[in-house]
């Protein structure tokens, strides 16, 4: 017995409860309709992404985003 042998399971519920009854086997459940990222987001993108004028703000609550910059003179 394996809790995650479930997981197809919660899968289908869950799409089930975002797309009622459009979420069928035939399409996937929808999962194709889910949102996907475009590219890895991280800290270190974000800050490269705020020192190219991409990103204005970027709250950081609980860590020095500094300290996991391998090299730390460019900031």
């Amino acid at each position: 017995m394996n809790y995650w042998s479930n997981y197809p399971k919660f899968f289908v519920s869950l799409m089930k409860s975002f797309y009622g009854d459009a979420a069928q086997k035939e399409n996937n459940w929808g999962y194709d309709w889910l949102p996907k990222w475009d590219q890895t987001y991280d800290v270190i993108k974000y800050f490269n992404m705020m020192d190219e004028g991409k990103v204005t703000g970027y709250f950081c609550q609980g860590f020095n985003p500094v300290a996991s910059f391998p090299d730390k003179t460019k900031w």
